[in-house]
């Protein structure tokens, strides 16, 4: 809806106004009656959490208001995460900080994603293609760099069962996944499992599968249903459009 003006003899009467018609998602009233004690009422398509850049906190001439927003009901976002509203369904999701994941961001990553943190040394695989394609790439939002790196891993085969691998060198909680595919072009992995080890030699797989990615660089996560110990984990690939391309990260918490 565009913007729509009219004048209402108090300001619950434009409140009204908007609860009555769905394109609307907050309204501004003037702060102030006219000479003619009425107040003038905008319903608006939008409201300050969506067009902050177009929100003037200090307009002293009128009030803005926002109908019931998602994000004033959802649970709080975590360890910096922002709240987006979802007004097709009436819900909300955080927005996490690069090291952060879960609904509520409350999930820390182990840190894949960090040179310092997890070394290149601590990656292994299945196969790789050299050069560019080697296990210690295949970090959440890694990029790619041309003639140095694809910015992922990249198996030497395109074929069931591959698998990027990193040794957490101690035993860790992991409470979730997430993947990327190659940050060049549109190659990813669609579903893969993982397997573990404790004690680097027995190997357990674990009893679920998980949906990869649908395009390159949007991270895909998910909570594991049942919490493991692991030192070794694999990312063992299912299925794929059009080439084997991954970034990864695990996370505890």
């Amino acid at each position: 809806m565009d913007e729509e003006r009219s004048m209402v003899e108090h300001p619950m009467e434009c409140w009204f106004k908007c609860m009555d018609l769905l394109s609307c998602f907050s309204i501004n009233t003037a702060s102030s009656p006219d000479s003619s004690s009425r107040y003038w009422c905008e319903l608006l398509a939008t409201d300050k959490y969506n067009a902050s850049d177009k929100f003037d906190d200090n307009d002293t001439l009128s009030h803005h208001f926002s109908i019931a927003h998602p994000c004033q009901v959802a649970t709080q976002c975590l360890n910096g995460g922002k709240c987006r509203a979802n007004y097709h369904d009436n819900t909300a999701s955080c927005v996490c900080l690069q090291k952060y994941s879960g609904n509520n961001c409350q999930k820390v990553a182990i840190g894949l994603y960090n040179r310092s943190i997890i070394l290149d040394s601590q990656f292994s695989a299945s196969s790789f293609r050299d050069p560019y394609g080697w296990p210690k790439e295949g970090r959440l939002y890694n990029r790619y760099v041309q003639h140095e790196t694809f910015g992922c891993w990249r198996p030497l085969y395109f074929q069931a069962g591959e698998y990027l691998q990193v040794d957490l060198l101690s035993v860790k909680t992991i409470t979730g996944v997430a993947t990327q595919g190659y940050p060049y072009t549109d190659f990813w992995v669609t579903r893969y499992g993982i397997t573990y080890n404790i004690d680097g030699l027995t190997w357990n797989i674990y009893p679920h599968e998980f949906t990869g990615n649908s395009d390159k660089d949007t991270v895909v996560s998910h909570d594991l249903p049942i919490i493991i110990e692991a030192r070794l984990i694999r990312f063992v690939v299912k299925a794929w459009y059009e080439a084997i391309f991954l970034r990864a990260e695990l996370y505890a918490g």
